[in-house]
């Protein structure tokens, strides 16, 4: 991922934005999900105004993934709160 010593942009610091996926990794085991992609995926289809969601493939496993993500359905309500205290913090 490159060397998190120094901020490719000023004012961002690049082991702050890993903390957090690491953060929102635990949460995602905590909620019994299969990983961020799929905490992730069913957020955005919680999110009212997405209508789509642009992923690339790169196996048919991650396609038949992401159909099983829809069909589980979107996040609830707890969920986003808990995913939007840890990205937000």
């Amino acid at each position: 991922a490159g060397d998190p010593s120094y901020a490719i942009i000023e004012g961002h610091d690049v082991r702050q934005h890993l903390e957090r996926g690491e953060r929102l990794a635990a949460l995602s085991a905590q909620l019994g999900l299969s990983g961020p992609y799929e905490l992730s995926f069913r957020l955005a289809l919680a999110t009212p105004g997405i209508s789509t969601i642009l992923v690339g493939f790169s196996s048919l496993e991650q396609l038949e993934s992401a159909i099983t993500y829809v069909n589980q359905g979107p996040l609830s309500a707890s969920d986003i709160s808990q995913v939007l205290r840890l990205a937000t913090a």
